[in-house]
């Protein structure tokens, strides 16, 4: 799980393999990350669903149901009070180019992001490590289009290509946070399922308010609409294949199948020991 939270936090730094203007005008320029952003909605979308069958299969539907809604009117909320924390474009529609408090803004909102990141992994980890992975790719493939774009919008906010990328990974540091906090709630089985759920509601609303392509199809343009459809399906597809290659356990249901197994042994044991008394009794 450490190692896997480290990878995502080296997505940081993804933002200057595209500083070339060549590849920064096929990402943007030439809109290309249009269609990384709906690859990415069909990767959050799978794993959305599958965080929300192991709630479920953890709690009651209502209590099920309460969590993942309180992880999606989190992020709500987060995104009400700053628009900035979450994007996919070079520019930030609300903010102000070349103001460095546009860029504390992002880093502040992206640190909230990261502990939620954290929160999320180590829920999934609880599952099985399996699971964990299966997560850890999801999480991955969406951070690195997020790192990229905020890359540029540090950029246009006036910090320097250093200070960019250094004030970057510092913040994709904050999921190691996440982390330590979901450590102390998991060791509680019900937070745990809780906490699951909050997480799949934390991915539902990514994925309907920042990555599903609803101008994009809109528009009038089939082919372009086509395009958006089979990258969402790839999405989708890939995380379907993953999922199916990587099968886990759950080690909730491994855990409480071991004590009941004890506890049906320990009452067979005193049932013996009680007819063995009862046969020592008769013959004396």
């Amino acid at each position: 799980m450490i190692l896997s939270a480290l990878f995502i936090s080296l997505t940081s730094f993804s933002g200057a393999l595209f500083a070339s203007q060549k590849a920064y005008s096929w990402l943007f320029e030439k809109k290309n990350i249009k269609f990384l952003i709906t690859f990415s909605a069909g990767i959050f979308g799978t794993t959305a669903i599958l965080l929300s069958f192991e709630t479920f299969e953890m709690l009651s539907k209502t209590q099920a149901l309460i969590a993942v809604i309180s992880g999606f009117v989190f992020m709500l909320i987060l995104h009400k009070l700053l628009p900035e924390s979450h994007h996919h474009d070079t520019k930030c529609p609300n903010c102000e180019p070349k103001i460095k408090k546009t860029g504390i803004k992002i880093l502040v909102g992206d640190t909230i992001h990261n502990i939620a990141d954290g929160l999320v992994l180590i829920s999934a980890f609880s599952v099985s490590k399996e699971f964990g992975f299966f997560v850890t790719i999801s999480i991955l493939i969406h951070e690195i289009i997020q790192e990229i774009s905020e890359y540029f919008v540090l950029r246009d906010s006036g910090f320097s290509r250093k200070k960019a990328l250094a004030f970057n990974f510092l913040s994709s540091l904050s999921i190691f946070v996440g982390i330590l906090i979901g450590y102390v709630l998991i060791q509680n089985e019900t937070i745990q399922a809780v906490l699951l759920g909050f997480s799949a509601g934390i991915f539902l609303h990514i994925v309907f308010h920042d990555l599903l392509p609803y101008h994009e199809l809109q528009k009038n343009d089939t082919k372009n609409s086509w395009k958006h459809i089979l990258v969402l399906c790839l999405g989708i597809g890939i995380m379907i294949l993953i999922n199916i290659a990587t099968p886990h356990t759950h080690t909730h249901n491994d855990a409480e199948h071991m004590r009941e197994t004890n506890t049906d042994h320990t009452h067979f044991e005193d049932e013996m020991m009680h007819e063995d008394s009862l046969d020592h009794h008769h013959i004396d």
